[in-house]
């Protein structure tokens, strides 16, 4: 009974085979007009990170594991804190947001031996985490060991914060945000040079936030300044 099932089956692959053939005409086939598309990523992109590897060299070439989210992205999506900019980052985790501590790569570090800003050790101590971004051009992920460019650090990697740099055209953003439990926001920015020949720059970053929570009596706020 089996074979004879056997049979029946090759005999319907083979007749479903010659109908599927005789279906398609090549002589009918019609060529479609080229398509291009376009998409603008540069912007997304950050190629080389001169304070994170100490040189001047593009990522691509580097050995070590380097994850940047540069500027465009963090105001595109008007992150506010260092735990909502790291969301961004694969292997990255914050445990607690509030002692100072997160995990990379599965290690649980902490922003004393952890943290930097523009490349240099930031010892900011515990409860950064919500660390305001008013300054920060980029966040950067330097992931495994780090101890051979930074000295003392975690398995796990560091975080380098890139703030704003001085430009030598003159420059002035404003920026206002309204959001979910009564949130207020303000940041100001100037940035030029000081003397008519640009060899004296300077920049000005002005911030400040305040916003209730979902828990009762609890509120925050803060107040910062950049010259």
């Amino acid at each position: 009974m089996a074979f004879k099932n056997i049979i029946l089956i090759t005999i319907l692959v083979i007749l479903g085979s010659v109908v599927y053939a005789q279906q398609i005409d090549t002589t009918k086939t019609k060529r479609l007009n080229e398509v291009t598309v376009i998409g603008k990523t540069n912007a997304y992109k950050k190629d080389t990170l001169q304070s994170l590897n100490r040189l001047d060299i593009r990522q691509l070439d580097l050995p070590q594991s380097i994850q940047s989210i540069p500027a465009k992205i963090l105001r595109d999506q008007q992150v506010l804190t260092v735990v909502e900019a790291g969301r961004n980052i694969n292997g990255i985790n914050f445990p607690t947001q509030i002692t100072g501590e997160f995990a990379l790569r599965g290690f649980v570090v902490d922003y004393q031996n952890s943290l930097l800003i523009s490349g240099m050790r930031a010892a900011t101590g515990n409860g950064y985490t919500t660390l305001p971004l008013y300054n920060v051009a980029s966040l950067e992920a330097l992931k495994g060991p780090a101890s051979a460019l930074f000295s003392v650090a975690q398995p796990g990697g560091v975080l380098n914060l890139e703030t704003f740099k001085p430009q030598s055209e003159k420059g002035y953003s404003f920026e206002l945000n309204y959001g979910s439990w009564n949130l207020l926001r303000f940041r100001a920015d100037a940035t030029g040079p000081l003397t008519k020949n640009k060899t004296i720059l300077y920049r000005l970053i002005a911030g400040g936030s305040k916003s209730e929570s979902f828990r009762g009596f609890q509120k925050t706020s803060d107040l910062f300044l950049a010259p």
